[in-house]
């Protein structure tokens, strides 16, 4: 008599408990042949390995494995990590690892199936930062094999910008919360993090909370947030520049011609930063207007502040630089509120920030010639 489908099921179970277990192959986060860095570079780490601060500072590496884990340094608060694994380029929003935070180090698993594996900072640096504590990988484990580093991604792509653009208040975090502390809160979700995703590119982040220009400024010329050190610009220059600014910068007040120039006129002072921290390199520049609504002195409508990002672009390009205006405030149609998705603060929650991300997208894409992933 032949085998019955039980037993040929239970035999094919007792093979499997009885397989030798995969042996597992662990790399540092910076050995360069097989772990490529995305973001902007950070200092050397105490422990040896890879600091992460700004938004979208990680990895990319390909194993052959089931699973993928990721060990970090003791870090005081917990933190989220973006996911992501393709064999095609692109890296949309698939997973977040939590990271609890502890005095001992952490191991987590970050993904599951073989390929190539993008794992970023998830959550804006300035929640859980403090003074002498940063996020820190320390090394990567397969249960398979490593392959050699994935290629540089083709784009770098910086972002600059306040609460909006540190996924302030989206809703559908953890729990499906909606509060100001990051730990309720997806930068995978935000505009920023999707543009990095529709894109492929390596993208870098800057973002802090009820901030105007001109320490936004300051802070893009930081290493980090809680610290004031000097960030070299000695990587590779950025070809797409994207930022929403301006809510903290006509808070209490309705546009002028003088707050429109003041406006415009800090604008031109980045633009000029970036001439002379990357000589010679072609940015485009995209400045944003997006879903908001707030109270308490903010503009009730993103469209007040318009008079002074079309003067930033206009003096921009007087002064010979690639600067574009994508106006995303209609993306939910005349009603901004559609785009908050009922969190607190006016702040656009998840739909407002896909919005802004699908406008932008196209355009950039367009711009420099390049495909895209619409997904």
């Amino acid at each position: 008599m032949g085998a019955t489908p039980a037993l040929l099921a239970a035999l094919a179970a007792c093979a499997l408990l009885a397989a030798p277990a995969r042996a597992a192959q662990t790399v540092s986060a910076t050995d360069a042949a097989f772990v490529t860095r995305v973001g902007r570079p950070y200092p050397p780490s105490s422990g040896g390995g890879l600091g992460l601060s700004w938004l979208g500072g990680g990895v990319r590496v390909q194993h052959t494995g089931r699973v993928l884990r990721a060990t970090f340094a003791p870090v005081l608060a917990g933190f989220k990590l973006r996911c992501a694994q393709s064999n095609d380029g692109f890296f949309p929003f698939q997973s977040v690892a939590w990271v609890a935070g502890s005095n001992v180090s952490e191991t987590v698993v970050v993904a599951s199936g073989n390929g190539v594996v993008e794992v970023v900072l998830n959550m804006p640096p300035q929640y859980f930062e403090a003074p002498g504590s940063e996020a820190v990988l320390i090394s990567l484990t397969t249960d398979g094999a490593f392959g050699a580093a994935p290629a540089p991604p083709a784009l770098v792509m910086h972002v600059l910008g306040d609460s909006i653009t540190a996924a302030t208040n989206i809703h559908g975090g953890v729990n499906n919360a909606c509060a100001d502390y990051g730990y309720e809160n997806d930068y995978s979700a935000s505009y920023g993090g999707l543009l990095c995703g529709h894109l492929g590119a390596s993208c870098s982040t800057v973002a802090v909370g009820g901030q105007t220009m001109p320490p936004m400024t300051q802070y893009y010329k930081q290493y980090k947030y809680s610290d004031s050190a000097p960030f070299p610009f000695d990587d590779a220059a950025p070809r797409i520049f994207v930022s929403y600014m301006g809510v903290n910068d006509y808070w209490g007040q309705d546009g002028s011609p003088a707050l429109d120039a003041e406006f415009a006129s800090n604008w031109l002072a980045f633009f000029n930063l970036t001439r002379a921290a990357y000589p010679g390199a072609k940015i485009a520049f995209f400045l944003l207007l997006g879903p908001m609504i707030a109270g308490g002195g903010a503009p009730h409508s993103p469209l007040k502040m318009e008079p002074g990002v079309l003067k930033a672009v206009a003096d921009g390009v007087a002064a010979g630089f690639d600067v574009t205006y994508v106006n995303a405030t209609a993306a939910c149609g005349d009603a901004l509120a559609g785009c908050v998705d009922g969190c607190g603060g006016g702040h656009p929650g998840e739909s407002g920030h896909r919005a802004m991300a699908l406008a932008a997208a196209p355009l950039i894409a367009a711009k420099l010639g390049i495909v895209y992933n619409p997904f």
